[in-house]
C-alpha cells in the first residue's frame, strides 16, 4: 500500500532541525522523503544511501553520523530507522484503512457533513468588491 501523503508541521520541523547545518537538514529531509515514499525504513548501506541521495559515500558517512548523534535516525537490523517517520507512516496507514473501511460502507459515516469544497474552489468563488468611482 503506497502512502501518498503525510502530515507535515513546519513549526515542528523548524524546532527539530534547530542547530543543524543546511547540509545536515537537506540530508535529513531527503532521507525522510525516501522513507515516506518507500513506506518503510531504508537499508542502512552507506554506499547505497550515498547513491540514492547523490552524495559521495564519505559525505554520507559524515552527515549520517551527525544525524544519528542527534537521534534523528538509528540502525536496527540493517535498516536506517527514524522514529518520527515510522509514526507518520503508521498514522497515514491508519487514515488509509479508515477511508477504505468507510468506502466499503458506502462512503462518509453518518452524521458527518460533506466538506464545503476545496480551498482553491472557494478562492475562485470569492467575489471582490468593484472599486467605487472617484468622487469630486
Amino acid at each position: 500500500m503506497k502512502i501518498r501523503r503525510i502530515d507535515f508541521s513546519p513549526d515542528e520541523w523548524i524546532g527539530g532541525t534547530q542547530g543543524m547545518t543546511l547540509e545536515e537538514e537537506g540530508l535529513y529531509i531527503r532521507l525522510c522523503a525516501r522513507t515516506y515514499s518507500l513506506g518503510d525504513s531504508l537499508n542502512a548501506d552507506n554506499t547505497a544511501l550515498a547513491h540514492l541521495c547523490n552524495v559521495r559515500p564519505q559525505v554520507m558517512r559524515r552527515l549520517l553520523a551527525r544525524l544519528k548523534l542527534l537521534a534523528k535516525f538509528h540502525e536496527t537490523d540493517g535498516k536506517l530507522v527514524s522514529n518520527r517517520c515510522e509514526t507518520e507512516i503508521k498514522l497515514a496507514r491508519n487514515r488509509l484503512e479508515q477511508s477504505r473501511f468507510n468506502g466499503a460502507k458506502g462512503g462518509r459515516p453518518n452524521g458527518l457533513d460533506k466538506p464545503a469544497g476545496s480551498v482553491a474552489k472557494k478562492a475562485r468563488a470569492r467575489v471582490l468588491p468593484s472599486p467605487s468611482p472617484p468622487t469630486a
